[in-house]
C-alpha cells in the first residue's frame, strides 16, 4: 500500500472505506453525520486508483480506472460545482495538498470540461492545463441522455447528497440503476452513495428493501441482497461511526443532526400530560414502506387529542384492527362501505389533523409522520 495513502487513511480521526469495502457489494451507502470525512474517503480512493491504475487497499490493477460523479440535478453538475467538490484535495484545512500527494507531484488541481474529469496543472498565466482524464460527472434528471454513450473505462462511481429534503426525481432509484447500468454495461461495477442523516423518509430506502436503515445503530454495516433478472445485487449500507467534530458554528435544533449523526427532526408537540392521564376512545396504525406508526385518539374532559408514537412490533389482530397503507384515504366521502364505527372514527381522525390537534412521543416521529402525511395521504 502506498505510505501517503495509509497513513492518511488509517486515522482514526477520519472515516475510512476499509471495513464497506470488505463487503465486495455493487451498491454501498454511507450515512451518517455531517463532516465526518464520508466523502473525503470515497474521493481519496477513487481520485488514487484514476491515478495508479490499482487499489490503494490490496495493491490489485484496476484497468477500469475511471469514475463517474453523480448528482441529482443539471444545476448542481456544472463544471464549477464539479470543481468545487474536489477543492479540498488542491489545499485542504490542514494545508494539505492532496492531489499533488496522490499523483506525486505530476499534478496539482482538477477541473471539469464538456462532463469530463481531468488531473490538471495551472500555468503561469492562470490557465488550467489538462491532463489525464480520470472521469465523467451525470446528472441523474438526464438519465435518457446517456443511453447510447459508451464509458468503457468507468469501473466506480459516487452519488453525493441522495439523501434531501429539498424533492426527488420521480422514480429515482430505477432512473440511477437505469442509468448505472448504461455506464457499467456488463461489467461489475461500484457505486458509493453518500448521504448525511436528513431523513429517512426516502425512496431509495423503501425502493430497494433496506428495511432496517431505520433502526440501524451507528458503527454497523447492514447488507442487502436484492434480485433481478440478471442475478443478484448486494448493497451494503453503514451507519457511520461518530467522529468527535469541533466546529464552533454549529448550533441550534440540527447540532444533533450534524454533530452526533442522528436523524433530522423539527420540534414537534408532545403530551401536555403523561398518557395515563387520558382515556384511549379508538387505536390504528398507519404503515409507510418502512415504519409503521401507532395512532389514538384520547379523551380527557370534552377535549379529543390525536397521539402517534412509532410502533415495531406485529399488529395484533389486524383483521379486526383500522390499518391505513400506503395512499390512505381519510375523506369520509370515499369510505362508504367502511363500518359506522370506522367511519365515525376516520372522520375525528380526518379533523385532528385537519386542525393540528396531535402530539408526538418524539420530535423524529412528528417530523417524519407529517412527511408522511404530505406524501401519501388523503383525508381533506
Amino acid at each position: 500500500m502506498n505510505q501517503i495513502y495509509k497513513e492518511k487513511n488509517m486515522s482514526k480521526k477520519y472515516y475510512s472505506l476499509q471495513d464497506i469495502l470488505k463487503t465486495n457489494c455493487t451498491f454501498n451507502i454511507l450515512l451518517g453525520q455531517k463532516g465526518n470525512g464520508k466523502s473525503y474517503a470515497v474521493k481519496d480512493y477513487l481520485l488514487y486508483i484514476a491515478y495508479h491504475e490499482a487499489d490503494p487497499f490490496t495493491g490489485k490493477p484496476e484497468p477500469e480506472y475511471q469514475f463517474g460523479y453523480f448528482r441529482r440535478w443539471d444545476l448542481e453538475n456544472t463544471a464549477g460545482n464539479v470543481e468545487q467538490y474536489f477543492a479540498d484535495f488542491i489545499l485542504n484545512d490542514d494545508g494539505r495538498e492532496r492531489i499533488k500527494e496522490i499523483t506525486e507531484g505530476e499534478y496539482s488541481t482538477i477541473v471539469c470540461w464538456q462532463k469530463k474529469i481531468y488531473f490538471a496543472n495551472i500555468d503561469e498565466k492562470g490557465k488550467a492545463i489538462r491532463g489525464k482524464l480520470i472521469g465523467y460527472s451525470f446528472s441523474v434528471a438526464r438519465t435518457t441522455k446517456y443511453s447510447s454513450l459508451a464509458y468503457p473505462l468507468i469501473g466506480r462511481g459516487v452519488y453525493e447528497e441522495f439523501i434531501t429534503t429539498e424533492g426527488y426525481q420521480p422514480n429515482e432509484p430505477s432512473k440511477l440503476v437505469i442509468l448505472l447500468s448504461t455506464i457499467f454495461r456488463r461489467r461489475d461495477g461500484k457505486l458509493f452513495l453518500v448521504g448525511n442523516t436528513m431523513s429517512r423518509d426516502c425512496p431509495y430506502f423503501s425502493e430497494w428493501q433496506l428495511v432496517n436503515v431505520p433502526r440501524q445503530k451507528q458503527g454497523t454495516i447492514d447488507i442487502y441482497h436484492q434480485k433481478t433478472d440478471s442475478g443478484e445485487i448486494s448493497i451494503a449500507v453503514e451507519n457511520c461511526d461518530q467522529i468527535q467534530m469541533e466546529n464552533k458554528l454549529i448550533i441550534g435544533r440540527r447540532t444533533k443532526m450534524i454533530t452526533p449523526g442522528q436523524w433530522d427532526s423539527e420540534e414537534q408537540p408532545h403530551l401536555p400530560e403523561p398518557l395515563e392521564h387520558y382515556i384511549i376512545k379508538h387505536v390504528f396504525f398507519i404503515r409507510s414502506e418502512l415504519l409503521t406508526y401507532m395512532g389514538r385518539i384520547l379523551k380527557k374532559g370534552p377535549e379529543l387529542l390525536l397521539y402517534i408514537c412509532p410502533h415495531t412490533r406485529d399488529i395484533k389482530d389486524p383483521e379486526h384492527t383500522r390499518i391505513l397503507e400506503r395512499g390512505f384515504d381519510l375523506n369520509i366521502l370515499h369510505n362508504s362501505r367502511l363500518l359506522t364505527d370506522k367511519l365515525k372514527y376516520d372522520l375525528i381522525i380526518s379533523e385532528m389533523i385537519r386542525l393540528d390537534r396531535i402530539c408526538y412521543s418524539d420530535n423524529l416521529t412528528g417530523t417524519e409522520f407529517k412527511s408522511l402525511l404530505k406524501k401519501e395521504g388523503n383525508f381533506a
